[in-house]
């Protein structure tokens, strides 16, 4: 089974992951480790949280991303708040909008 790695690549910690969608950190870690896929709330929530499609989340694809493999933790955890304020203003914007 494939392993899916949304935390490393987000900069997070699974407890941090965890506690943002609210589903047990065990789940999260059986992703990680490959024992588990999400289910579909799950893989709605993470789609949600992190603007990923669903290839994107379960089969490791990053297509058009930013790769930040190269980054510290530190430097991921910039990029991924500099990404959750684009995504809350894409939706604050979408509502204002009337989409």
């Amino acid at each position: 089974m494939h392993k899916i790695s949304v935390c490393s690549f987000l900069g997070m910690e699974p407890s941090e992951l965890a506690a943002k969608l609210k589903i047990p950190l065990m789940t999260v870690h059986n992703w990680e480790m490959g024992y588990t896929v999400p289910d579909l709330c799950e893989l709605s929530k993470l789609m949600k949280y992190t603007g990923l499609s669903a290839d994107e989340i379960l089969l490791g694809k990053k297509s058009e991303m930013l790769d930040i493999s190269g980054l510290d933790t530190k430097q991921r955890r910039l990029v991924n708040e500099v990404y959750q304020s684009f995504l809350s203003m894409n939706q604050r914007k979408s509502v204002h909008d009337g989409r």
